[in-house]
């Protein structure tokens, strides 16, 4: 189990680089921390640690233990190896859930700027309607964004209602600020039995047919619209990933026994240890509470990067 412990921190501080400075005070930050969550699970194994080491040492009075009596300890050991089996294979899934939510995430942006990119330079005339198609584009990958980040959050409906603004450079030259959605795409995405993915499928539609318009009008060549639309596809590829690893959570099964043998495990803990150990058997359950219940709590912050918790992704920075 300390071994494995080992591993984890040694993996995450192989990808957050702390400041070795400042090392020390992180151990005292509480937002994100999962010290809070398992509060109360430390609190009822120590509570039962102290139970049991009162009923021993001072009603049952048990000498130490004699050669042969520890069986209870083998039979304590084999659920010991099923709890760490289970939670290191729940860390690794939660793990690598993260790391690729961190990469789709990453494959959003560069294909959103990618796409704002090759439309700048290829329409580059400076006619009204130029103008207007470049400012569309943009606004409907500032939408996608929009509606990303508020289906995953679960605020589309007061998001709309806000109807953040945007800046724009208008015609003159100066940068105004100005209302997101249009009237239509506000009455659409209130439609409440529409608040899934196909939202971020009607608005793609809608970018592809403003990216259209740019080649019927002959401000980009058919060549160029292919190579925009080879981007457009990662990009709506990126996002299918992502509802679809956020749609797709850990079996609650496994879940469900990873709960079950762990909480079974540390509260039996005690009585094995007791005989032995007398008191230092509270510091020794509190350790392993801390250790087992700890571990547990991170695969589940980090297992569905995409919300409002402090340990997912900023997706309001990001937009």
């Amino acid at each position: 189990s300390f071994c494995t412990l080992l591993f984890l921190c040694q993996l995450i501080t192989m990808v957050v680089q702390y400041n070795p400075a400042t090392y020390w005070s992180t151990l005292l930050i509480w937002k994100g921390s999962v010290m809070g969550s398992i509060l109360l699970q430390l609190g009822i194994s120590l509570s039962v640690t102290i139970m049991c080491i009162v009923y021993y040492v001072y009603i049952k009075s048990h000498d130490k233990v004699k050669d042969g009596d520890d069986w209870d300890s083998f039979v304590h050991s084999l659920l010991n190896h099923s709890v760490s089996l289970l939670l290191v294979f729940r860390s690794d899934l939660a793990y690598k859930r993260y790391l690729r939510g961190r990469h789709l995430l990453d494959s959003v942006i560069n294909c959103s700027l990618r796409i704002i990119s090759l439309v700048c330079s290829y329409s580059v005339g400076e006619t009204y309607k130029a103008r207007r198609l470049r400012e569309e584009v943009r606004r409907s990958i500032l939408v996608l964004f929009f509606l990303f980040r508020g289906i995953l959050t679960g605020t589309v409906q007061s998001a709309i209602q806000q109807n953040p603004t945007y800046e724009r450079r208008s015609w003159d030259g100066k940068l105004i600020r100005v209302p997101l959605l249009t009237e239509k795409q506000k009455v659409t995405f209130q439609d409440a039995s529409k608040q899934d993915s196909t939202l971020i499928i009607e608005e793609a539609f809608e970018l592809s047919t403003a990216l259209n318009a740019l080649e019927e009008d002959k401000i980009i060549t058919q060549a160029q619209l292919c190579q925009i639309d080879k981007v457009m596809q990662e990009l709506i590829e990126s996002f299918r990933e992502i509802w679809c690893m956020h749609d797709a959570q850990i079996p609650f099964p496994y879940v469900q026994l990873t709960h079950v043998l762990t909480v079974l495990f540390l509260t039996t803990l005690p009585f094995v240890l007791v005989r032995r150990y007398g008191w230092f058997t509270l510091v020794t359950v509190g350790m392993a509470a801390l250790a087992y219940y700890g571990i547990n709590q991170v695969a589940m912050e980090i297992q569905d990067p995409f919300g409002t918790d402090a340990n997912d992704f900023d997706l309001k920075e990001t937009y």
